[in-house]
């Protein structure tokens, strides 16, 4: 008996029929008020954006955003290009660069002063909330 989803890299276009059908009615259900049903649905499922995207490869701006969005689930780090972009900026602009100064600018944490973290959705992720 032939099992259409036996191969994981089976063709779309290959299926037969009514499973391209299923899979259509599946895919409608997510896109209906896109991106929040998809998000809400994920959420319940405690599926981050991680378990959905390679961040490490290109991904369409109309993916990438609502996930990065809605189902990032890490507080924000700047890069080091964007720490020392930020430091420029303040000393151009009469500020010291200082790393509370950075942070400031940046909205992270600072130096001095642990920012409040914000409440975890996704209880698998680091710092879960219990």
């Amino acid at each position: 008996m032939f099992d259409p989803y036996a191969h994981s890299a089976q063709r779309f276009e290959c299926l037969r029929v009514g499973v391209r059908a299923r899979l259509l009615d599946m895919a409608q259900e997510l896109l209906v008020d896109w991106p929040h049903q998809f998000a809400n649905i994920a959420r319940d499922s405690r599926v981050s954006s991680s378990y959905l995207v390679d961040y490490r490869h290109w991904t369409p701006y109309w993916l990438h955003e609502p996930l990065r969005a809605l189902l990032f689930d890490q507080d924000y780090a700047p890069t080091t290009q964007e720490r020392a972009s930020a430091k420029e900026y303040l000393l151009r602009h009469g500020g010291t660069g200082s790393a509370d100064e950075v942070n400031g600018l940046l909205g992270v944490s600072s130096v001095l002063h642990k920012a409040t973290q914000r409440e975890r959705w996704n209880p698998r992720g680091p710092r879960a909330m219990v």
